[in-house]
């Protein structure tokens, strides 16, 4: 990480930030290249709009290999904004299944989904013991700070 001589950011949180957080950042176009997202122990996937497309993918793909024993991930946050809360109701089937406790012989993996949405419902949305364990809807925009 190269933080630039005039950047506000002070230095015990510099320090923090070289000490103790791995990141990799990706574009639509980017792919993954040789990151292996299982051998950390920890992942935050943040998506907007229709990169919940790749990010669902992603998550079933790591998930997977946690069930075969090939991932040290132990959690798992995929957070997504949207402008409709109805699109999250449409993929409600898909983070079902991808929520859903699985048993393994590896260890735990804590799964999670958060879903930012900034536009008013126009239909009333599921109360939270509707949705599957592991899934949260948060009206607004994405604090990226509030999610590390």
């Amino acid at each position: 990480m190269r933080v630039p001589s005039r950047s506000s950011w002070k230095a015990p949180t510099v320090r923090f930030a070289l000490n103790t957080l791995h990141a990799v950042a990706d574009a639509l176009a980017g792919g993954p290249g040789h990151t292996l997202f299982e051998a950390h122990s920890a992942a935050l996937l943040v998506a907007g709009g229709s990169g919940i497309t790749y990010a669902l993918g992603l998550l079933d793909d790591l998930l997977a290999k946690h069930a075969e024993g090939s991932s040290r991930l132990r959690a798992i946050e995929l957070v997504w904004t949207t402008a409709e809360p109805a699109s999250a109701m449409s993929l409600l089937p898909t983070f079902r299944r991808l929520l859903r406790p699985r048993a393994s012989p590896y260890g735990a993996l804590a799964a999670s989904v958060v879903v930012h949405y900034t536009r008013a419902p126009l239909h009333p949305l599921p109360t939270p013991d509707m949705l599957p364990a592991g899934l949260t809807l948060r009206p607004g925009r994405l604090n990226i700070k509030r999610c590390l």
